[in-house]
């Protein structure tokens, strides 16, 4: 049987969620994020970041029975947090979130 997997990445956390072909929540997990709060700059490691993404799909996937084959992954941020990247998509600094007063 197939199932989808749900990210819902936010401000404080990274919400997943698996679901099967008729919609019906399989499992869902939560993993969060943990920042680097100093003056008025709020800072997210990029290496924490995509790590506690794939923390939050590697515990889900856990739970999910064997019978189960995930076919998809679909993500959703809605956040304004600036990743400035070099020519070869490598970042040149910390994750700036939206809630830095800069």
């Amino acid at each position: 049987m197939n199932c989808y997997i749900g990210l819902d990445i936010g401000t404080s956390a990274v919400k997943a969620v698996a679901i099967n072909e008729k919609g019906k929540i399989l499992h869902n997990s939560t993993a969060k994020f943990n920042y680097d709060k100093n003056g008025n700059s709020v800072l997210l490691n990029p290496d924490n970041f995509i790590n506690t993404c794939f923390s939050a799909i590697k515990e889900l996937t856990a739970k999910i029975s064997t019978e189960y084959e995930v076919k998809s992954i679909c993500s959703s941020c809605a956040s304004g947090n600036l990743m400035f990247l070099d020519e070869n998509y490598k970042p040149l600094c910390d994750i700036i979130s939206w809630q830095s007063a800069i």
